[in-house]
């Protein structure tokens, strides 16, 4: 089967817009469940699903175009990027793209979050706790210079500031409310995931038989992810910024 916008290739940033369109954006946030997902969605009947693990078309950093697989009748064409949830520009540029679109944001907790980006960045690191600690603390300096509080390209979400900021989710959820409306939007929580509800926000039976595969951490794995939650709990400056974050989702019923 060839792609889905047939062979002509556009320019990076460009709106690959043939016969069909993705209807269904995973948008972010990223360490929060999107490849999972994913992963759900190509073992679902009724959805065709992007063969990029992550289709940056819209912020200038993946794929000149939005190659596509999967069964010919099925209703729902779902693409995924972390960072669209998190950079201003985009999703005006995924409501010109497709305005019938639905969206899907993914969330977790805070502090969980920040340690797992760190984790993710820092995979092969032996520093420990202080390496961590360091990596924080120079985020907390950078992340006030970002205009609005807000990235504003995939250069500055994924610098020094990004392990903050990826982890402040309140202005992307409020401007994909105003954007695409409530009833278009779904918050899918990775500590809380909501299965039955996502079906129904889809129209599509999400098998109940299907669930987030971890791997079992060790007893070592858990002292280090607990300790560091702590002192993150303990810095002042972080926990405004985290409090803040959860009073605007609350104000936006944005949290169960």
């Amino acid at each position: 089967m060839g792609s889905l916008y047939g062979t002509r290739r556009v320019a990076r940033g460009e709106v690959a817009c043939h016969n069909m369109l993705f209807n269904l954006f995973i948008v972010g946030a990223a360490k929060c469940g999107t490849s999972h997902l994913m992963w759900l969605f190509e073992r679902t009947p009724g959805f065709r699903v992007s063969p990029c693990h992550e289709d940056h078309v819209f912020d200038g950093a993946g794929p000149e175009a939005y190659p596509i697989v999967g069964p010919d009748s099925a209703p729902i064409l779902v693409t995924k990027c972390p960072t669209y949830l998190q950079i201003p520009s985009i999703a005006p540029k995924i409501q010109a793209y497709n305005p019938e679109v639905k969206i899907i944001i993914c969330l977790r907790d805070h502090y969980d979050l920040i340690c797992s980006n760190y984790d993710w960045r820092h995979r092969d690191a032996t520093g420990g706790l202080d390496q961590f600690q360091h990596t924080v603390t120079e985020a907390l300096e950078v992340y006030p210079s970002w205009r609005s509080g807000e990235a504003q390209d995939y250069e500055e979400l994924h610098g020094p500031g990004g392990y903050v900021g990826r982890g402040l989710f309140a202005k992307g959820v409020q401007r994909y409310f105003d954007l695409f409306g409530r009833d278009r939007v779904f918050l899918w929580r990775l500590d809380g995931p909501d299965y039955e509800g996502m079906s129904r926000f889809l129209g599509v039976d999400v098998s109940p038989n299907i669930r987030i595969k971890r791997r079992s951490a060790t007893g070592e794995q858990k002292s280090s992810r607990e300790q560091r939650v702590r002192w993150l709990r303990s810095l002042p400056q972080l926990v405004t910024l985290v409090q803040q974050d959860i009073s605007s989702l609350r104000r936006l019923d944005a949290l169960p």
